[in-house]
């Protein structure tokens, strides 16, 4: 299953929309989102190929919304294969007029992490900025990838993040692991990598 940027957008949207309120972003520290759904998404193109398990997180609570994606690829370089493992995030905030939905818009981050019992992504990670005010984490160790891929799939785990010029961490928690279904797919995946 994958689930695309306006996919996501629209079935948050719908969710608010239930709800008929109006909400303000809170300065909240934790979050326990009520609807956590895992996707699958290979990405490619002619010098790379990527394998992504898509998270989404939401809560009727909070006019937010998070994409967290976890990724391991391999990119082909003057004839040389690197493999790159990380993830990205990107938040976008829901706009209200009169108690309904007319909006979406990308929120910037200036920093974000990954914690488990067994893994952190802290300090591990190069961070870039991405175009639309989201997060970028990458390595080259393998190792860190392998932990990580392992704290992923036992499903309890927080992600945490923080808006750019704000000092708040606002952190997700997360106590759902993704389907066998999509953990097959992934490893699959991988295994055409090389």
């Amino acid at each position: 299953m994958s689930i695309t940027k306006s996919c996501w957008k629209i079935s948050i949207v719908f969710g608010f929309a239930l709800t008929g309120a109006n909400f303000h972003v809170a300065v909240a520290d934790t979050v326990v989102p009520r609807t956590i759904e895992y996707g699958y998404e290979v990405t490619t193109d002619a010098n790379s190929k990527a394998c992504r398990i898509i998270l989404l997180l939401s809560d009727s609570s909070f006019p937010e919304s998070v994409k967290f994606q976890f990724w391991i690829g391999r990119q082909r370089l003057q004839g040389r294969a690197l493999d790159t493992a990380g993830f990205t995030i990107d938040v976008i905030d829901l706009k209200f007029a009169n108690g309904q939905p007319i909006g979406s818009q990308a929120v910037d981050l200036s920093s974000a992490n990954f914690v488990s019992p067994t893994f952190s992504s802290a300090g591990r990670f190069h961070m870039t900025t991405l175009g639309d005010g989201g997060l970028s984490a990458a390595t080259s160790d393998l190792q860190s990838a392998n932990a990580f891929f392992n704290a992923l799939v036992v499903g309890t785990y927080e992600v945490s993040f923080a808006r750019k010029g704000l000092s708040t961490i606002r952190t997700h928690k997360v106590n759902k692991a993704p389907s066998p279904d999509i953990v097959q797919q992934f490893t699959e995946c991988l295994r055409t990598l090389s």
